[in-house]
């Protein structure tokens, strides 16, 4: 589970190599926001075996959290598109938890953060993740985003 804002250029990149890659993606949520292009996912071949299930896409930047299913299309076509698998590609180590892409985004808008109490950067961040697509922007340095 994931919840992914203002990607720039590709929310989920694939291996895009000659070398077999394995990716399962799950009950993720791409939001995008004044950065993102409508590219949620791309840069794939056919040597990435990609799983996909129960993801949701955002891309139309209207201040509302009204995403869609993503669909196999979405990842691709031809030479651009990966193999898409029928089953998971990727066995955890451990047992995980997997929540609905609504529900992973409830999660991090009540509980991400770098500590145990949000601070300025975590509030701020929440704060253009909610906006759904109207505020936020890709820093390049700290002085943009207030500081150290």
């Amino acid at each position: 589970n994931n919840v992914v804002y203002n990607w720039g250029v590709c929310g989920l990149v694939g291996g895009h190599s000659a070398a077999d890659h394995f990716l399962d993606a799950i009950g993720n949520y791409f939001i995008a926001g004044p950065n993102s292009n409508s590219r949620f996912v791309g840069e794939f071949t056919a040597t990435d075996h990609v799983f996909q299930k129960d993801n949701f896409a955002d891309v139309d930047k209207d201040g509302q959290l009204n995403g869609r299913p993503v669909v196999a299309e979405d990842f691709g076509s031809g030479e651009n598109a990966p193999t898409l698998m029928t089953n998971l590609t990727v066995a955890p180590p451990i047992s995980a938890t997997i929540e609905s892409a609504q529900a992973a985004f409830s999660n991090v808008i009540a509980q991400a953060g770098c500590s145990l109490h949000r601070d300025s950067v975590d509030a701020r961040l929440i704060d253009e993740v909610k906006s759904f697509g109207t505020r936020g922007k890709i820093s390049h340095d700290e002085a943009e985003a207030g500081g150290l």
